[in-house]
């Protein structure tokens, strides 16, 4: 019988054979969310990851078997557990791995950590795995290498020191006359140089807005704060702190968003001629400030109203009335009969 497969087709389809019993390497691209090959990479294939992906939810890679390589200026954060791995990590000087979860290595795993890996869960070697490198390990609970029967509560990993990241114990965000107020506190800092303060409006494209000096190394609480004078008063604001070591070694934290409901007016209207006075525009959780002045500018009453829309004025005849509510002042004459 003929064969009349072609030479090129017998390639491409050994090629597709190879691929699959093998798996293929997957590459980040400037997109986040996209690979070279699209889809997404699974437990036997090879990662290679050039870029900042932080923002977005990286695959889940239990059981992974493959190679993983994070370049200088590459940053892949994980979201789930990275379990039984018994492949191989090349995390490059300048490059970060960082699992929002727990990370179990089984026997067989090769590791060279010239960068940084963080792990927000707890860390465990369960085997004598191979380690190489000179970066760091951090773990946000425990840390516990197994060789054998011993537990030595430290890694094996050779010239790599194990470091705790900074605790962070509250972050919050909220609002005042139309600015984010960022709140964060931590419970612990090792080697923290800074944190910045980025701000997004899709929740995937961040831009620094601020940079705060950490406390270098504590064990104290320390109260945070930071105000965006700016944010977007149209959509959903979001809000991230990206933490940094005096060697460069980064950590980012989770997300929150700020919602703003657009400041309304402030508008003074009189009852007729009388005494009677209502106020539209007020926001109830700020004070309302009411002062009262002579026509030669004689400060004559003052008040100041918490939850209040409506308000009585006590003299009479012609008057100035000022309002301060927020960022708006409202001043205007009125005749009281």
């Amino acid at each position: 019988m003929r064969n009349n497969v072609k030479p090129i087709t017998r390639l491409i389809l050994l090629v597709l054979l190879v691929q699959t019993a093998f798996g293929a390497t997957y590459t980040t691209t400037g997109t986040p969310g996209t690979w070279d090959l699209g889809g997404t990479p699974s437990a036997s294939d090879d990662i290679v990851i050039n870029h900042d992906w932080s923002s977005h939810n990286g695959v889940q890679l239990a059981n992974y078997a493959g190679t993983m390589t994070v370049n200088s200026g590459g940053y892949f954060k994980m979201f789930g557990s990275f379990s039984v791995f018994t492949g191989t990590i090349d995390i490059k000087s300048g490059g970060t791995f960082q699992v929002v979860g727990g990370t179990n290595l089984f026997a067989g795993a090769s590791i060279n950590i010239d960068g940084a890996w963080s792990v927000s869960g707890s860390f465990t070697n369960n085997a004598s795995s191979s380690w190489t490198g000179t970066g760091t390990v951090s773990a946000g609970n425990d840390f516990t290498d197994n060789t054998g029967t011993s537990t030595t509560g430290e890694t094996t990993c050779t010239g790599c020191t194990v470091t705790l990241p900074v605790e962070l114990l509250m972050f919050k965000v909220g609002s005042f006359q139309n600015k984010a107020i960022i709140k964060w506190r931590t419970g612990m800092e090792m080697n923290n140089d800074y944190f910045t303060i980025e701000h997004s409006t899709d929740g995937i494209n961040f831009e620094s807005i601020g940079r705060v000096s950490g406390q270098g190394n504590t064990t104290e609480q320390t109260d945070y704060s930071y105000t965006h004078h700016s944010p977007n008063l149209d959509v959903l604001n979001y809000y991230r702190l990206r933490q940094i070591d005096f060697d460069g070694t980064q950590e980012i934290f989770e997300i929150q968003t700020l919602p703003f409901v657009q400041q309304s007016k402030l508008e003074l209207h009189q009852a007729g001629t009388s005494q009677i006075f209502s106020v539209l525009g007020v926001n109830e959780t700020s004070p309302l400030i009411m002062e009262v002045f002579s026509i030669d500018g004689k400060s004559i009453e003052h008040k100041e109203l918490m939850g209040q829309n409506s308000f009585v004025i006590s003299h009479q005849g012609m008057v100035v009335i000022r309002l301060v509510h927020d960022d708006q002042v409202l001043e205007s004459k009125y005749f009281i009969h």
